[in-house]
């Protein structure tokens, strides 16, 4: 049987504790927010030798992984970096600030939205080592955003590093107030 289609009333837009339930989320660790894990690759793939000594002695990955991530102002993404390179995509809700702390000094802010004629963005690219946290645009209490993350070679939760307020603040000074908002004591 095919969806019904007719017209009807707006539908309220879910809840926060709505979409973490549907989605069955766990808590991120250390990062913060939420997710559901929706693709791990059951291929494996080597590492090639110039990436072996980033990431330790575990040298192989799964060639992907995705997740779904929730987060909320209380629950925002805070600073990290991984070994692989991630994908955040943009599906429902507040669009998400996003920071970018590039390994060579550089910096940038993004809006991930579905508001692309207007300059966000329904997809930001996080290469390998670029630290990377985000938060709903609108800092109200019920305000939430949820996005897919890609990954290649897919999450491994140790190549996960979380950022420290102090160190990124000295590396990054322009950017010393969003680090302080993106950033947990």
């Amino acid at each position: 049987m095919l969806p019904d289609r007719s017209p009807s009333k707006a539908k309220a837009s879910p809840s926060f504790d709505q979409v973490r339930k549907h989605f069955k989320m766990q808590p991120i660790p250390h990062e913060g927010g939420w997710f559901s894990k929706t693709y791990e690759s059951t291929q494996q793939t080597p590492l090639p030798q110039t990436l072996k000594s980033s990431f330790g002695a575990h040298t192989t990955r799964p060639l992907g992984s995705a997740i779904l991530a929730l987060i909320s102002t209380k629950h925002f993404s805070a600073l990290h970096r991984l070994k692989s390179h991630e994908i955040w995509h943009f599906y429902f809700g507040e669009p998400v600030e996003v920071l970018r702390l590039s390994p060579d000094g550089s910096s940038d802010l993004s809006i991930l939205g579905p508001d692309f004629l207007n300059g966000q963005k329904p997809q930001i690219c996080f290469p390998a080592g670029t630290w990377m946290g985000g938060r709903p645009v609108n800092d109200a209490t019920e305000a939430y955003s949820l996005f897919g993350c890609t990954v290649t070679p897919g999450f491994d939760a140790r190549d996960y590093e979380g950022g420290v307020r102090t160190n990124l603040q000295a590396h990054y000074p322009d950017r010393a107030e969003l680090i302080q908002r993106l950033t947990r004591a």
